[in-house]
């Protein structure tokens, strides 16, 4: 009689392998960077149902075009000249009738304050860089808090970094950010 061989079949466990990858991937999961999604805080105005009407001479144009080179007012211009500008024209310390006017308005723990109606305008090409932009949203933002540190010297005596809530709002209120984009 001819016996039939039985042919033995050699199986892995996969049960565990299915385990380790598992252990694997989360391990790589947790211990990995992620992307930080690094942003520009700006707070938006808040909605309103009438177009506000701005004078002309209220409103200081800086133009990027899409070889990133900066203009304001349709005037060519270099960066480190940007915060000089942008004090001169929300300050308007001669009371020229080219730059912002100022308007009267209370503020709290100042009293009646001159508060500038200017309003600063960017605009750019669809090809100009986001490092261009950047850097010109950070004059423009550094021009308004070293304003900003100025008034809050010369009404509290200190830096507007060491105000409390109440008085950076005075100072918020008194030196306004306003940007269109």
């Amino acid at each position: 009689m001819i016996r039939a061989r039985r042919s033995i079949v050699h199986e892995i466990n996969a049960g565990s392998i299915a385990d380790i990858a598992f252990l694997l991937l989360i391990f790589f999961l947790l211990t990995s960077t992620m992307d930080r999604n690094y942003s520009m805080r700006r707070d938006l105005p808040a909605e309103s149902q009438e177009q506000s009407n701005v004078a002309n001479r209220n409103v200081l144009t800086f133009s990027l075009n899409g070889m990133n080179e900066l203009s304001v007012n349709n005037k060519a211009e270099t960066f480190d000249k940007v915060s000089a500008r942008v004090k001169e024209f929300i300050l308007n310390p001669t009371g020229s009738a080219e730059l912002s006017e100022k308007v009267n308005k209370n503020v709290k723990l100042l009293g009646e304050v001159p508060v500038s109606a200017g309003v600063i305008s960017i605009k750019t090409d669809d090809n100009t860089s986001y490092s261009a932009y950047y850097r010109l949203t950070d004059f423009i933002n550094k021009a308004f808090l070293e304003m900003k540190d100025q008034q809050a010297q010369k009404v509290f005596g200190m830096t507007y970094g060491k105000l409390d809530d109440l008085r950076r709002k005075a100072i918020d209120e008194s030196v306004p950010v306003s940007i269109a984009e």
